[in-house]
């Protein structure tokens, strides 16, 4: 790893200790919050004593004003139900929570030949937002447009005084436009390693000082984001807040994989390391608010310190797809809009002419100037196979003679088209909405006579912006919805995150264009830093995030294909619009909340007041409107308009009715906006805010999670019959299955057809999914009321008999994903279980339920099913299950 002198960091109060013993088999890893007079290891004393349960330190995690805990290991795994584990340390006086640790991806993506620049690329002559180094208040860069950044560049406000910490996969501050250097007095003048280039779930941590990342890069573009300096940028683009500095902290390897204890220990590092804001571009998929990852965050920004972090990419899904922390209380959660230009990295050719005429005899020479006349630059999208480098073709102009044409080859084209395997092909680009006419049409009709797309050799590239006229602008597709399944509307609000321009580690090409959320979220993050320094603080985040929801741009809704005017995208899908960082940093109206939750059927609520102040020096008449985003809920104010003298302030209560002529049973999500027109007693200074809504026309709790047509024993996608016969491989009771095991990373999954296994298709989240194993007795009778097969005092959590839980399970904070349930011959207590005719039994705790009531939960149950084991004895047996080893195969 590269060193710098300015690198040698001291560490923060909080532990980054792996215990060695962290590889070995069998294990369970857990994190718990304790008393604040509870140590550790006085917490693993209790539990070896009174339960046998032997626990191994990983690592602390604590911030004397926000948590004290750990994480752990449970190495005699093998000997405790998961369930039976949670239980024994939950009723512990000792301890307030407990959560199993979990595996995180950062989802990085492979860059498109289009996406990073060639290797002897110059290219700045070709950037349309490239500005003199000496008038560095002169942004064009689309998304700073696109949000007001460049009307505070221009102020001279570039989020100066403030350091954002970046949890991520690390940053190359080698990369000049990220100030060359580690350190203090350097751009990224903090941070800390806490994994190390080779961790990988199960693996071990290996903190160092330097958060310095060369292999996954991911980092190093939030990074550009935020902070790009103009100086040693190519491309002549600064991040958001160019003023402020960064502090790293490295908490994914190489592998771009990490657990949410070390992901937690980052953020508690950020927090007491002083940083002002925290940024970070990733989550888990589970809808849910308050797992351990989620209620660290949302206790981080509850001390003072912004915490914004990407709402995810999976907006294919649907509604209540919000991810944790970015759904957590008081967290930004931000979703993207696409930019609304379109960058991409061409090939660089030359090209001269030695003559004209109306269909081709213009000779080209590619990428060397040989021919009479001066050279000429061109970008071309390169294609493939390759032609030699220095290529001489003739050139055919599509369009003839006919400069004005805008739809060259859209139609087939004539039969006098001469043969264009030898030839470069002109045409113009259509505008496709107007035209309906696209470059692969084009394409198409270009391949009909022979034309290829070919690629020269080790060529330059040139960044060019191509203008989006039909996404631009636009929520993107691939952003999450929300609301989460406590009904918080979900995201805040969003920011331009499709085709994001920004920094990369040098190794791997020092630029790279990246679609996603994560771009999103750092651009919002630096516009925090920006309202900082143009309000003079950001101690009063609450105060921050109604500031940056009142004055954000709600966007139409645009299905993907087009747009519906005089229709606003949904809350659930853009939050409050799209992020407008001049209006929220001066914006002298104040309301007293971000958004209203008006919850469910179940918990409507209906009547709502909210505080409206000038903070101005001039009187102001505020007009309440609602705009409704189809949803047909009624809204009533008390007042038409309300004054508010300067200094002053002044409450408006709106009565929401719920709409009543929507389907309950499938929890339509409705939501609109109330705008809050401000005009000052001299006409000037008109003030445009609002207040995004939502809520859900149905009853949470009414809807099961599980039902039998979608949870079944599987063969593939398809029911698998009663009685089926499966012949598996002899676990091991040493070590948990890989499958099912949050902890674990799995290295394949069975065929879904020859193991068995239950496939789960929630309809909504749940907070708590239990499979349990039971024993198909002969009469099929599997309620033996504690006299059959079953009774060895397990109990489903409805009070069922089952021999115990399934390996893997239960588990906690689901999200509403398809999931399998693979049976594997053992139990969560490492119970191997002997050849015999079984069924899997489920049960999922609704949205909004108690676990003790048993109408609550919603209990699914397979077909019966027999396992054999290869070459062991008693196969076809409904034997007892034992502690003992199945004979492994040899």
């Amino acid at each position: 790893m590269p060193g710098d002198a300015n690198a040698t960091m001291s560490p923060s109060s909080i532990s980054q200790s792996i215990s060695p013993k962290t590889s070995r088999t069998g294990s369970r890893a857990y994190i718990v919050e304790l008393d604040s007079n509870e140590s550790p290891d006085v917490f693993y004393a209790r539990l070896a004593r009174d339960h046998g349960i032997e626990a191994e330190h990983r690592m602390h995690l604590a911030s004397p004003a926000l948590f004290h805990g750990a994480s752990f290991q449970v190495y005699n795994a093998s000997r405790h139900d998961h369930a039976d584990l949670l239980a024994a340390m939950k009723i512990k006086t000792q301890v307030r929570a407990v959560w199993p640790v979990r595996t995180v991806r950062l989802n990085v993506g492979t860059p498109a030949p289009h996406d990073i620049p060639g290797p002897a690329s110059s290219g700045s002559r070709w950037v349309h937002q490239r500005r003199d180094a000496a008038n560095e208040t002169n942004d064009t860069f689309s998304p700073h447009l696109m949000t007001q950044i460049d009307k505070l560049h221009a102020r001279g406000i570039t989020g100066k005084g403030f350091r954002i910490a970046i949890v991520d996969s690390g940053i190359d501050w080698h990369h000049p436009a990220l100030g060359g250097c580690f350190g203090p007095g350097c751009l990224v003048e903090t941070g800390w390693d806490l994994v190390g280039d080779d961790y990988s779930p199960p693996g071990l941590p290996k903190p160092d000082p330097n958060p310095y990342d060369d292999c996954v890069g991911h980092g190093t573009h939030v990074a550009g984001t935020i902070a790009a300096q103009l100086q040693g940028n190519e491309y002549g683009f600064t991040g958001a807040a160019p003023g402020a500095k960064l502090a790293a902290y490295r908490a994914w390897g190489c592998a771009a994989k990490a657990t949410t204890d070390v992901i937690i220990s980052a953020f508690l590092r950020a927090f007491e390391d002083g940083n002002d804001i925290i940024s970070c571009s990733d989550g888990n998929l589970n809808g849910w608010s308050d797992d351990a990852w989620g209620l660290v965050s949302a206790r981080i920004a509850a001390a003072g310190v912004p915490v914004v972090v990407a709402a995810g990419n999976d907006g294919g899904l649907g509604i209540f797809q919000a991810s944790s922390p970015a759904g957590a209380r008081g967290v930004t959660g931000v979703g993207a809009v696409q930019n609304a230009v379109f960058p991409v990295f061409v090939s660089t050719g030359e090209y001269t002419l030695s003559g004209q005429s109306s269909g081709g005899g213009g000779a080209v020479v590619a990428n060397h100037s040989t021919g009479t006349g001066s050279a000429n630059s061109y970008g071309f999208l390169a294609g493939t196979p390759a032609f030699p480098q220095e290529t001489k073709l003739a050139l055919w102009a599509a369009m003839g003679n006919d400069s004005t044409s805008t739809e060259d080859a859209c139609s087939p084209l004539p039969d006098d088209t001469p043969d264009l395997s030898d030839k470069l092909v002109l045409l113009h680009v259509p505008d496709s909405r107007k035209t309906r006419c696209y470059p692969i049409d084009q394409g198409e009709n270009i391949a009909a006579k022979r034309g290829q797309s070919r690629v020269p050799n080790a060529t330059a590239t040139t960044l060019m912006e191509l203008e989006d006229h039909v996404t631009g602008g636009y929520t993107g597709e691939f952003s999450s919805w929300g609301p989460t399944w406590e009904l918080l509307p979900k995201p805040e609000l969003t920011a331009p995150g499709g085709k994001i321009l920004s920094t990369y580690p040098l190794p791997l090409g020092g630029y790279r264009i990246m679609t996603g959320t994560s771009m999103a979220c750092p651009l919002v993050a630096g516009v925090l830093a920006l309202i900082g320094e143009a309000r003079g603080s950001l101690k009063d985040i609450a105060l921050i995030n109604r500031l940056i929801s009142a004055t954000a741009s709600p966007k139409v809704w645009f299905d993907g294909t087009k747009t519906y005017p005089g229709m606003l995208a949904p809350v659930s899908q853009q939050g409050a619009g799209i992020v407008q960082a001049y209006d929220a940093a001066f914006a002298q109206t104040v309301l007293s909340v971000a958004s209203l939750s008006l919850n469910d059927t179940e918990h409507f609520a209906g009547a709502h007041t909210f505080s409206i102040e000038n903070t101005g020096d001039r009187a102001a008449t505020r007009l309440p409107n609602p705009t409704v985003d189809g949803a047909w809920a009624a809204l009533r104010f008390d007042a038409d308009s309300v004054a508010v003298p300067a200094g002053g302030s002044a409450n408006v209560t709106v009565v929401f009715t719920a709409p009543s002529n929507l389907n309950a049973t499938l929890l339509p999500v409705y939501s609109g906006y109330i705008s809050v027109n401000s005009t000052r007693d001299d006409g000037d200074d008109e003030e445009y805010l609002v207040i995004p809504y939502l809520g859900v026309a149905g009853a949470m709790r009414s809807v099961p999670i599980l039902q039998a047509s979608s949870s079944y024993l599987a063969d593939f996608g398809s029911p698998a019959a009663a009685g089926r016969t499966y012949t598996l491989t002899p676990p091991d009771p040493a070590d948990l299955p890989v499958l099912n095991n949050p902890n674990r990373d799995p290295v394949h999954i069975p065929d879904a057809g020859a193991t068995p296994n239950m496939l789960l298709q929630p309809i909504l989240g749940t907070r708590a999914l239990h499979v349990d194993v039971v024993l198909d007795n002969s009469n099929g009778d599997n309620q033996d009321g504690g006299s059959g097969p079953n009774s060895n005092a397990k109990k489903t959590p409805t009070g069922r008999p089952c021999l115990g839980a399934l390996a893997g399970y239960p588990q906690t904070y689901v999200s509403k994903d398809e999931q399998r349930a693979f049976f594997q011959g053992m139990l969560a207590d490492g119970t191997v279980l002997p050849a015999g005719t079984y069924r899997l039994m489920a049960s999922a705790l609704r949205v909004f339920g108690d676990e003790a009531r048993e109408d609550d939960w919603d209990v699914v149950e397979t077909v019966p099913f027999v396992v054999n084991y290869d070459g062991a004895a008693g196969n076809g047996t409904n034997a007892q299950p034992t502690n003992t080893t199945i004979p492994a195969r040899v």
